[in-house]
């Protein structure tokens, strides 16, 4: 299974005034809606547009009061201030929204499809709401690897109960044995293939 993410929150701190983004499936959806995909969204972030700095902020924050005060701090110092405090959180926000793929087990959307990120997104919820029962609040609140992380161990749950396709091949054998135990008339249960195995070592 692939590790969670170490960090789904991110702090930004100036002049005594400190707030946090959380990298949650509400605040992924939105921000890759803010400039129609992720890709214009690094790039303004790389040129250092203001005005999408403060959307992301204001979106990704966990309190908004926290960010207004830290945006009407910051707003006032130099632009390389500006930037040394906020670049290297927003772009570990933005990497966090990445879904980690389960390795040990099936995804969820075909194997194949290609799909927008508007639509893993809303799989994402599908998932939590559906799969996982989760409430809307909480689905919103998680980041992408969390849902992703959490159905691998919901699924690995049903298999661990109810078996694997594996396993119930596995039963179609020993049905097909217990058959054949009957038909030479010794014991359902009794292992042919055990004891022959045995015999073998011996």
């Amino acid at each position: 299974m692939n590790p969670l993410v170490a960090e789904t929150e991110f702090t930004l701190s100036h002049g005594g005034n400190t707030v946090r983004l959380r990298a949650s499936l509400r605040s992924a959806l939105r921000l890759e809606r803010l400039h129609d995909g992720f890709g214009p969204l690094i790039t303004k972030l790389d040129q250092f547009d203001t005005a999408t700095i403060r959307a992301m902020i204001e979106i990704a924050t966990t309190d908004h009061s926290a960010a207004q005060r830290f945006l009407a701090s910051i707003s006032t110092e130099p632009l390389q201030t500006y930037k040394h405090a906020v670049t290297g959180p927003l772009s570990s926000l933005l990497a966090a929204f990445l879904p980690t793929p389960a390795t040990d087990t099936t995804s969820a959307a075909p194997k194949g499809k290609t799909l927008s990120w508007a639509d893993a997104f809303a799989d994402l919820y599908r998932i939590g709401t559906g799969w996982l029962g989760w409430t809307p609040a909480e689905t919103w609140h998680a980041t992408p690897t969390e849902i992703t992380e959490a159905l691998a161990g919901h699924i690995a749950r049903l298999e661990a109960i109810h078996g694997t396709a594996a396993d119930k091949d596995d039963t179609t054998q020993t049905d097909a044995q217990r058959e054949a135990n009957i038909a030479a008339g010794l014991d359902p249960d009794f292992d042919r293939t055990g004891l022959e195995a045995l015999r073998m070592m011996q």
